[in-house]
């Protein structure tokens, strides 16, 4: 699509690019091209490997990065004109534009280096003039110059989620969304710490694990202005952030392992011309995660991730007190690299969820929320539970916290799992644990949120 009024700047401009590039051929001869670092982005080059490096990248003489370089070519005189007789084009270079939050300087002869002779000259890999090379660039700088409006994708990546092939993004509705991290998007997670990456063969060159690749994405429309209104409005980082914990919270009940959301970041739309300048994030702490645990999410767990995602954010169980402390309890269980205590965490909760929000006070709390489990799951219990399993293994986990909470010795005991077997490893009867309590919450939220 064409937009009116813009064939004097595409004339004026082609003929600037040609006496740029006849006279780079006169003075430069050949163009280099090579690696060139560069740790403002990492760049993937494999399912988990990022460098900081641009591969293939045009080596300018040091003259053409210059600005009175570009400025002594006459055609620049036409190019200025074709701009200030149009009535959007004037108002969009050499002036400071943006959204209403955030507006910086958009000069001309920056514009023309960066989106014309740079990437005309790494697509020709020569000095050459090619007509329809320069109609491509061309028509994304005048997509970018007359855009109305910018789009910035406010995302926030999780830790130690793993996501099946048959997934390919979970929509949350609101314009919230589930998915693999872009490259961009995750070239500004390494570079904010909100994911782990691990240097792998030197200083340019990283490792991110595919347990850590997606994230929740929430994308805003904002007017592109020249001038900032009197009372301009910055960008929610509060409802991102909320929702964010609040779908990790979600995986966990429904999931288990040790997802985390880490810190909110944002940036332009990946197919938006730039404008808005750079990237931003909020530093706030990244939650501790077991990367030995990662959460799984498959395609047959979607359904119920969406509900307990949509139950959280009920004004209901917003609300309820024990309920936000006992899923505290159970988040902070799952962060444990230990098993121990992740019993522990997990006992509390149960205490929480089973005898505090019922007001009940007994003297043998281990039997009472054993019984207590028992009868909250006795109508929702999955296939293959056996009568008076949740009952017999609560009571023997919550013997295993009591041991740990007055600094007793487990080593060598035998302890009992959910299906009646025995094992020797607490990181089978924490998993157990996590899936009881898991179910408990659940169905506290469905009473709850009606």
């Amino acid at each position: 699509m064409a937009f009116e009024g813009t064939s004097d700047l595409r004339v004026s401009l082609a003929t600037l690019v040609r006496q740029m590039l006849e006279n780079l051929a006169q003075v430069d001869g050949i163009p280099a091209f090579g690696n060139q670092p560069d740790f403002e982005r990492w760049t993937r080059v494999g399912q988990e490997r990022f460098l900081a490096l641009r591969q293939g990248a045009w080596q300018p003489p040091a003259f053409a990065t210059q600005i009175r370089w570009i400025e002594s070519f006459p055609a620049m005189v036409s190019v200025r004109s074709a701009i200030a007789d149009h009535p959007v084009l004037r108002e969009r270079v050499d002036r400071c534009v943006g959204v209403e939050f955030a507006r910086h300087g958009r000069p001309l002869v920056p514009l023309i280096y960066e989106h014309m002779l740079v990437p005309i000259v790494t697509a020709q890999r020569g000095y050459a003039f090619d007509e329809r090379i320069f109609d491509q660039h061309f028509v994304r700088l005048e997509h970018g110059l007359l855009d109305e409006k910018a789009h910035l994708v406010q995302f926030v990546p999780f830790n130690a989620l793993l996501v099946t092939s048959d997934v390919e993004s979970v929509d949350l509705g609101d314009g919230y969304v589930l998915q693999p991290l872009t490259d961009r998007q995750l070239s500004a997670a390494i570079g904010y710490h909100a994911v782990p990456a691990i240097f792998a063969g030197g200083t340019n060159s990283v490792e991110v694990g595919r347990a850590h690749q997606w994230g929740l994405t929430f994308a805003s429309a904002y007017p592109i202005v020249s001038e900032s209104p009197e009372a301009p409005r910055a960008a929610d980082v509060e409802l991102p952030t909320a929702n964010a914990g609040r779908l990790a919270s979600a995986l966990r009940l429904v999931c288990g392992g040790s997802v985390v959301a880490t810190r909110l970041l944002h940036l332009q739309h990946d197919d938006d011309f730039p404008l808005l300048p750079g990237l931003g994030a909020v530093l706030s702490d990244v939650p501790a995660a077991d990367y030995a645990r990662p959460t799984l999410l498959t395609a047959a767990a979607v359904t119920e991730v969406r509900l307990r995602y949509e139950q959280l954010g009920r004004p209901a169980v917003v609300s309820d007190r024990s309920l936000q402390m006992a899923l505290r309890r159970f988040v902070q269980a799952g962060s444990q690299h230990l098993a121990v205590e992740r019993i522990t965490d997990l006992m509390t909760c149960a205490e929480i969820v089973l005898l505090v929000r019922n007001q009940i006070q007994v003297q043998g709390k281990g039997a009472r929320i054993a019984a207590e489990a028992e009868a909250l799951l006795s109508a929702a219990a999955p296939p293959g539970w056996m009568p008076g399993h949740v009952r017999d293994f609560m009571v023997a986990t919550y013997r295993i916290r009591n041991a740990a909470m007055h600094g007793e010795d487990l080593h060598g005991r035998t302890f009992v799992r959910l299906d009646g077997s025995s094992c020797t490893a607490l990181d089978a009867v924490a998993d157990d644990a996590t899936t009881i309590m898991g179910r408990c919450l659940s169905k506290v939220l469905d009473i709850v949120a009606q």
